[in-house]
């Protein structure tokens, strides 16, 4: 006989969606239909059922795709297991225009991959989908011609039910009235199988075919009688279930009818071949059902094993109101004979064995059937579904191969004879929904408290919360790429505040509470409407046992022992018995640890006694006593938490006759102390399990979901089991001595079952949380990395992840094999989950070790950067040396480094002044190095970097000025080990730069004299000096002595001040001058200064910046000429760059590629550069400094466009731009400090004073001067002359100022009458102007005069110097020159007036002529006066 196959049990693991799968951006396709569509005949408001599966890959393993229909079943949605590491799938729709039947065929398209679907609609329409990749359907665009459709033309009466694809292009199709057709579809031909006359022979045509007949000879020549009840019409019932099995030759279809009838069709000969009635049911009142309702759900299953390639097996189950029945039909498949199927063994399904006492009667959803791994039998797999729950069970069926002429035995095989196994299911969520009583009311923050409930991982999908969302909130609008838990909580405050404004703080909270139950009960429904199960799909090859559901989907995976103790002892979802029963054949290589029966009986008794104590507790008691339980003990020892436990607080849940009952059912078992043994070891069990088998080249992207949860459903499942062996270890240990049972080292036990009991509270803790997403540097490279091009959005995760799933990934980064699954998939589950735990340590055997692993899961937590939860967990755990380090990282991160600090100088101040024993204890500490440091290599001094590092990351300075102080003096302290000047430099280091970031300036220059390295000093020397510039602390550096340091100070603020940008900040001149003005060396403060201003109007920057240029240098200036006033004399100078020089530099600077020019002074001798210098002197400094005045006030007058053309002025330049703005003391202020003619200035006023004049003339006499002003007719015009006037007084005050006998010999009037004559020969001149060549220079005027051609002035002003010195009243000098005149002059006036009037005698009445002869007349008569006078004088 062959052996009996592997006993497993399997649990239903759940999936969320989200945890795979990108559900922000679905993907919908409308699938085209064909353009000449018959509507559907009958009403849109039909409601279709619903389907799904898996289709897996042939020779792909884990190449798996998910399919369901939503949107009553006219959409289908496709959802990729497999792809592309740490980047999530996404949901592929393709909408049709109607319903799609049941039964939708996936197939291969190629041997190197892609999909064939092939589909029928409600209305007929065959549609066949090819999709070569499911990448290339993940954006909006589609591939052309991926989909072909096809309207079949039916009779009138033919309404297609059931669809099933044949292979080949075939497919049959049933309709509600009983006919059953075959559809050919590579030309869409129709045969009808209840018409056998084409059975033959059967025409080829092109176009469609119709072949319909009446319902003969198959029933017609049967001997099967019409059931009770029924009409003729009745009789043709419609097909409810349909299998296929294709031989070598032929391809037979088998249809289970609703009159209990199984038939036998021969595709290829179109003909039934076999009718055969299965026995009729009875109800529960007795009488027999010889039909099937047309809501039943019944299934047909094919069990074939190749090993017997001539033996085939038809598996058909019955539904009825009362038991169904799971009936065998046996065939030879021979080619000589037809095939001929006798019935078998037949089992009863009762309701109770697939639903819970009390439901309604369970939908068998879905049949499998797989093989055995040793082709041995087969395991038949059910899904149940009822108004209750989901059940899934399993039944091993012994069928070993035999030879064909021991057929008849293998007939008689009674294979039905083995039992159901149940899985065991997950609890839904509406089962565990906080009410208003069960809300402590401790409890301040209720939305904090709801909202943790809801978003708990694990609890409700993404897509459960949103659309409760937009249920329970329809007016608020949510934002999908936005923390969603907050949203939530905003939206129930909102709601809150609305509607109850003026209500006291008690009534408050209960509307907040009744909100949040609204929306959890809400959240509840949609997520028990999307649990509903479309199909359960077996694969032996790559063990995928999925329940596909509604809107999610789950797993089975295999329960390891601790598991199958608590679904068979405590929720009781496994049977006692089989648990008991179970052949130890069958457990040898799946569970050997519970192989031995009498172990498993005393096991059984041991829950037993868990039962008496705490089987009755409620929700709440049992919350209350987890609560106590972990206070306890977290502060009391094993004997103290005995005493104060079983005294104190058990006989508030536990009676003592329920203790006695216990102690009782203890002392009955054979080997207590054995199972309790056992019962720790198996709480305890965790192992780095090697994988086997085969693996996977493609991620499996439900993969770290499925570990997750299973982590989640084991760590609550073994809680329970430690809480209660912990109760049940402390009554024990607990009773009086004479009574008491002994169990030997009880002390040992109470002590591992309470370090069990806190280490699986922590595991829960774990499981429950979640993290950003991605949570760590790793994995955003990943996603980084790994983003689809082609996608056209962003392939991250979503917002949320769990714990689990994060610490997986790192963990699996450490071994390089992220993303590798070994098969089957419900053994490696198991697997990961043990090996995920022993690297977690949570579990690990030896107490010794707790603090150890405590640490590595804090090392985790640190380094996936989630600080809030690692400050949660640290709450959980009890306090040591390396649980100090981490409470340090979390204070730093929560902004406390002082606080932090102490933590961090804890870890090493607990183990005393002994450095060698602080080293060994650091060496055992699982700290977050950023090198991993090897066994017995730790050292204090590597704990201080890295304590100094991660404070340095958060900007705590202050706190590394610390640690580094105290590391180098444990550095100094530690006379075993030499101490390298590279480790005393490192901390030197650190305390100079954060000395410096703090404005600690005394530390960090104390710090960098005590280097003794010469060239480190000098570079730490450029780290500090640039530090306190930047920081606008320059002139601090004057305080510092910087002893042998001077010169690399002065020689690095100088390279510092040429290399910067001008009007940079630092301002490292400015420095510089402070620096030398502390120490009184004026000289080369002026000499740093003028190298500034220089810079500043050499440079060609910007035109917005030039007044600042210039305000700038004007500073410079001053502050070089006040440097040089406190020189002293004898100092008062300075070397500069020659002019020329300057202008080559300036050059050489344009014409650089570097960013920063750099300017060379004379004073800068690491110039590699000649320099010719030039002598400055004071002097020379206030000329500079006017000019640089001169300019700031120009740039307030002349316009912006031409700003940065001031800097380039020369000093004439500046003058002329000044006097044409009017500025003309600026200008004359200028010219005389650069020693400079003021013709211009003179120039400009008697212009000025001539523009005025021409027009005021201009206004009196009209635009072309005809106007005569003495025409008493006309009115004059009001002429305001105080422009003339104003201008003139200028003139005359300049002109007073500036032109004197000594400084200029009044050469200034001159030109100014010139400039007159110039522009008018016969303009008047002002008396005053007149006045003063009658008493300075006389003949002067008359020679501007003469040469301007004003002949007729020439001559009245010489009239008018004789008169003057003839008339004795005339201040006028009495010296002998007074008394000369200019007689050649006169004698060039008579000449040319004389000249004048001759040619003017040519032309009758001219006045012109006759007003020269009166002047002639009239100078002649004053020159003979004069000559009588003189004459006269002279005698006496």
């Amino acid at each position: 006989m062959a052996p009996m196959a592997p006993m497993w049990w399997f649990k239903e693991v759940p999936v969320q969606p989200e945890a795979f799968v990108d559900m922000r951006h679905p993907v919908r396709h409308v699938v085209p239909s064909p353009w000449n569509l018959r509507p559907l005949a009958e009403s849109a408001s039909r409601s279709f059922e619903h389907h799904g599966g898996v289709f897996a890959f042939p020779s792909q393993f884990a190449k798996s795709v998910v399919w369901r229909t939503k949107e009553n079943a006219s959409a289908l949605e496709l959802t990729s297991l497999s792809g592309r590491e740490n980047t999530p799938t996404r949901q592929i729709t393709f909408v049709f225009h109607a319903p799609i039947l049941p039964r939708v065929h996936f197939g291969p398209l190629s041997p190197t991959g892609g999909i064939t679907i092939t589909l029928l609609t409600a209305d007929s329409v065959l549609y066949r989908l090819q999709i070569s990749s499911l990448s290339r359907f993940s954006t909006r665009d589609t591939p052309e011609s991926y989909s072909s459709a096809a309207q079949i033309a039916w009779n009138s009466s033919f309404e297609p039910q059931l669809f099933n694809y044949l292979g080949d292009r075939q497919a049959a199709v049933a309709s509600s009235n009983g006919d059953l057709c075959l559809i050919h579809h590579a030309e869409v031909k129709i045969y009808d199988l209840r018409d056998d006359s084409h059975a033959n022979k059967i025409p080829q045509v092109s176009t469609i075919q119709k072949f319909y007949s009446r319902f003969q000879s198959a029933l017609d020549n049967s001997s099967l009688a019409i059931p009770a009840g029924f009409s003729d019409v009745q009789a043709r019932m419609e097909t409810l279930a349909m299998e296929t099995f294709t031989t070598h030759d032929d391809t037979l279809l088998f249809t289970l009818h609703q009159d209990r009838t199984i038939r036998v069709w021969s595709t290829g000969r179109r003909q039934c071949l076999q009718t055969m009635r299965t026995p009729p049911s009875p109800n529960d009142s007795g009488y027999l059902h010889e039909s099937i309702g047309s809501s039943a759900r019944a299934h047909l299953g094919i069990m074939y094993n190749p090993q017997m390639p001539w033996v085939l097996r038809l598996l058909a189950y019955i539904p009825s109101e009362g038991e169904s029945q799971l009936s065998i039909y046996t065939t030879r498949l021979d080619a000589t004979e037809d095939v001929d199927f006798v019935p078998g063994p037949v089992s009863i399904v009762r309701p109770d064995s697939a639903s819970a006492p009390g439901s309604n009667i369970s939908s068998l959803v879905t049949l499998s059937i797989t093989l055995n791994e040793n082709r041995s039998g087969y395991t038949i797999w059910g899904l149940w579904d009822s108004d209750t729950k989901v059940s899934a069970k399993y039944m091993q069926i012994d069928d070993p191969p035999v030879e064909r002429e021991h057929f008849d035995q293998f007939l008689q095989r009674d294979l039905l004879d083995g039992r159901w196994w149940s899985v065991s299911m997950h609890s839904p969520s509406s089962g565990l929904i906080k009410d208003i009583s069960s809300v402590d009311d401790t409890i301040v923050d209720l939305s904090r408290h709801f909202s943790d409930y809801v978003f708990a991982s694990g609890r409700f999908s993404y897509r459960t919360v949103v659309d409760a969302f937009k249920t329970v909130f329809p007016s608020r609008s949510i934002a999908l790429d936005e923390k969603l838990q907050e949203q939530v909580v905003a939206a129930v405050v909102a709601d809150r505040a609305k509607e109850h404004q003026h209500i006291t703080r008690d009534q408050e909270r209960q509307e907040e509470i009744v909100l949040w139950t609204r929306f959890i009960s809400t959240c509840a429904k949609i997520d028990h409407d999307a649990s509903v199960p479309l199909c359960l799909s077996v694969a032996a090859d790559t063990g995928y046992m999925i329940i596909v559901k509604q809107d999610s989907m789950s797993f089975l995976t295999a329960c390891d022992d601790s598991e199958i103790l608590y679904h068979t002892f405590l929720d009781k979802q496994f049977e006692v018995a089989q648990f008991i029963a179970t052949p130890p054949s069958q457990l040898r290589s799946t569970y050997p640890k519970i192989q031995d029966i009498t172990l498993r009986k005393d096991v059984a008794k041991i829950f037993m006694a868990m039962n008496f104590l705490t089987g009755g507790l409620g929700a709440r008691s049992s919350k209350a006593l987890e609560t106590t339980i972990s206070h306890l003990g977290a502060s009391h020892g094993p004997r103290s938490f005995t005493d104060i436990f079983s005294r104190e607080h058990l006989p508030r849940y536990v009676s003592k006759t329920d203790m006695n009952r216990a102690r009782n059912l203890i002392a009955s078992c054979g080997a207590h102390t054995e199972v309790f043994q056992y019962l720790v070891h198996q709480l305890l069990s965790n192992a780095n399990s090697t994988p086997s088998g085969l693996h996977s080249n493609r991620c499996i992207l439900p993969y770290e979901a499925l570990v997750a949860a299973s982590v989640q459903q084991l760590a609550l499942n073994r809680y329970a089991i430690a809480q209660n062996f912990l109760v049940l270890v402390t009554v024990m240990a607990s009773a009086v001595p004479s009574t008491r049972v002994w169990i030997q080292d009880e002390m040992r036990f109470i002590s591992d079952a309470m370090r069990i009991v806190q280490s699986l509270l922590i595991l829960k803790w774990v499981s429950s949380q979640t993290v950003s997403a991605p949570s760590s540097g790793l994995e955003q490279q990943m996603a980084m990395m790994n983003v689809d091009a082609t996608s056209g959005h962003d392939a991250s995760l979503l917002d949320q992840q769990s714990l689990i799933g994060s610490l997986l990934k790192t963990m699996a980064s450490e071994t390089a094999k992220y993303g590798t699954v070994e098969f089957p998939i419900f053994l490696a589950i198991p697997r990961a989950v043990s090996t995920f735990l022993y690297k977690l340590g949570i579990l690990n055997q030896g107490q010794d070790e707790d603090t150890k692993y405590h640490a590595g899961l804090a090392q985790r937590l640190s380094g996936l950067g989630e600080m809030t939860l690692l400050s949660q967990f640290l709450v959980l755990v009890p306090t040591t040396s390396s649980m100090a380090y981490y409470q340090g990282k979390a204070l730093l991160d929560q902004g406390q480094p002082a606080a932090a600090l102490q933590q961090f100088l804890a870890v090493t101040a607990c183990f005393g002044n002994d450095i060698q024993s602080v080293e060994q204890e650091l060496d055992i500490m699982q700290l977050d190095y950023s090198n991993k440091l090897n066994h017995g290599q730790a050292r204090v001094h590597d704990y201080y970097c890295h304590v100094i590092e991660i404070l340095s990351e958060k900007d705590a300075h202050k706190e590394v000025v610390k640690v580094a102080k105290l590391a180098l003096s444990d550095l100094l302290r530690n006379t075993k080990l030499p101490v390298t000047e590279t480790q005393t430099r490192v901390m030197l280091a650190h305390i100079i730069c954060s000395g410096l970031s703090i404005g600690a300036y005394e530390q960090s220059y104390a710090a960098v004299m005590q280097i003794s390295n010469e060239l480190a000093r000098k570079q730490y020397l450029r780290v500090f000096v640039s530090t306190v510039c930047n920081r606008g602390d320059g002139a601090k550096l004057s305080l510092f002595p910087f002893k042998g340091l001077q010169d690399e100070v002065e020689r690095l603020l100088l390279t510092k001040a040429q290399q910067s940008p001008v009007l940079s900040s630092p301002d490292y001149y400015s420095i510089l001058a402070a620096y030398y003005t502390y120490r009184g060396d004026y000289r080369n403060v002026a000499s740093v200064m003028c190298q500034q201003a220089q810079r500043l109007t050499d440079t060609s920057d910007a035109s917005e910046s030039v007044p600042l240029l210039l305000r700038e240098a004007s500073k410079a200036y001053l502050a070089a000429i006040n440097a040089l006033h406190l020189a002293g004399p004898k100092s008062a100078w300075v070397s500069m760059p020659a002019i020329d020089e300057r202008v080559k530099r300036r050059k050489i600077e344009k014409t650089s590629t570097h960013g920063l020019p750099r300017h060379v002074s004379a004073m800068d001798q690491s110039s590699g550069y000649p320099c010719k210098t030039a002598i400055v002197h004071l002097s020379d400094l206030r000329k500079e400094y006017a000019l640089i005045a001169a300019k700031i006030k120009l740039l307030k007058e002349i316009p912006a466009h031409i700003l940065s053309a001031a800097l380039k002025l020369t000093p004439e330049e500046t003058i002329i731009m000044l006097v044409r703005t009017g500025c003309f003391d600026t200008a004359t202020s200028l010219a005389v400090h650069y020693g400079l003619e003021l013709d211009v200035v003179f120039d400009y006023l008697v212009d000025k004073y001539l523009l005025a004049v021409a027009q005021e003339q201009e206004e009196l006499l009209g635009k072309d001067g005809l106007v005569d002003p003495r025409d008493s007719s006309r009115k004059q015009p009001q002429v305001d002359r105080t422009r003339s006037s104003n201008a003139l007084l200028t003139l005359q005050s300049y002109l007073d100022r500036h032109d004197s006998a000594l400084g200029t010999n009044f050469k200034y009037r001159s030109n100014v009458v010139a400039r007159m004559l110039e522009k008018n020969s016969d303009f008047d001149l002002q008396p005053w102007l007149t006045q003063h060549y009658l008493t300075h220079n006389p003949e002067d005027l008359i020679r501007l005069y003469l040469s301007h051609g004003a002949l007729a002035k020439a001559a009245r002003f010489s009239s008018i110097v004789i008169q003057t010195a003839l008339n004795k009243d005339e201040p006028v000098s009495r010296h002998p020159n007074a008394r000369w005149l200019p007689y050649s002059l006169l004698d060039e006036i008579f000449a040319l007036l004389k000249e004048r009037i001759e040619h003017g005698k040519a032309v009758p009445g001219d006045r012109k002529r006759e007003e020269l002869e009166s002047i002639r007349k009239q100078l002649d008569t004053d020159v003979n006066l004069y000559l009588e006078n003189v004459e006269r004088e002279s005698i006496f």
